[in-house]
């Protein structure tokens, strides 16, 4: 892997930081409510939400690890997550507009307006 410049460390960061954030928050979720916590969303919203606590932090490890393959596997998450979390909006029990969807979003964003600039030249 090339060598990062500290800005780019920086955004590395970044990533690597937004999805431990959400590795957390369905950590919590599970604990505090069970393994499908989100009992106002049909089943297949609680199996992807769960399965954000592994998809997460496996970003995060193939970012630090083999970050080709971290970026791909972020940019299909997030895709993924604010698709469903979108719809989950738009569903009677979800409050739309609430401050961790819009956070989301602005994340979501920003690992896609920095994705290029994080993935490694070719090797000559």
């Amino acid at each position: 892997m090339g060598q990062l410049s500290l800005p780019d460390r920086f955004v590395l960061s970044l990533w690597c930081l937004g999805f431990a954030v959400g590795t957390s928050t369905h950590l919590m979720d599970i604990f505090s409510r069970g393994i499908f916590a989100y009992t106002y969303a049909p089943f297949w919203m609680n199996a992807f939400w769960t399965s954000l606590t592994l998809l997460d932090p496996l970003v995060v490890a193939l970012l630090l690890l083999v970050r080709r393959a971290g970026i791909v596997l972020g940019g299909m998450v997030m895709v993924a997550d604010l698709a469903i979390n979108t719809y989950a909006g738009t569903l009677p029990a979800m409050a739309p507009g609430s401050y961790q969807f819009v956070l989301q979003w602005i994340f979501g964003l920003f690992v896609f307006a920095t994705a290029g600039r994080l993935w490694p030249a070719p090797r000559s």
